[in-house]
């Protein structure tokens, strides 16, 4: 038995087992404190930071709203432009035509001016502002 004793105690100087118990009531005393105060500093910063996260889901959110205004500013001016475009192809397209007839009247209005002119009679009465049948 006694060699079993021996096994189960260590022997140690007073002073060191008054140092053991004192540091061992100070952790005891401090430790939840310390540990307390760390969990409340873990908790601040995980509140700050779902709070900052928040802040951060909104300014998506209001990004993404205006994102969204913007693409929908973007499509109505780009749907503008094409109707503009379209207008301005059948403006140029009349024009043409304009033109064309325009062209065509000169053209026609020469050649009978060319045939009256032929008549003596009749470019006096153009020139003098008489019609043909009647006489001064």
């Amino acid at each position: 038995m006694s060699g079993s004793l021996g096994e189960e105690f260590v022997y140690i100087r007073r002073r060191d087992l008054e140092r053991l118990t004192t540091e061992i009531m100070q952790m005891k005393e401090f430790l939840p404190q310390i540990l307390n105060q760390e969990l409340v500093d873990n908790v601040q910063r995980l509140e700050q930071a779902e709070t900052t996260l928040e802040v951060k889901d909104q300014d998506c959110g209001h990004l993404r709203a205006r994102l969204e205004a913007a693409q929908t500013e973007c499509l109505k001016e780009k749907q503008e432009k094409l109707s503009l475009l379209a207008k301005l192809e059948h403006l140029q397209e009349q024009s043409v035509q304009q033109a064309e007839f325009c062209t065509h009247m000169g053209s026609a209005t020469c050649t009978l001016l060319w045939a009256v002119s032929n008549r003596e009679e009749a470019v006096k009465s153009i020139l003098g502002g008489v019609s043909v049948g009647h006489k001064n």
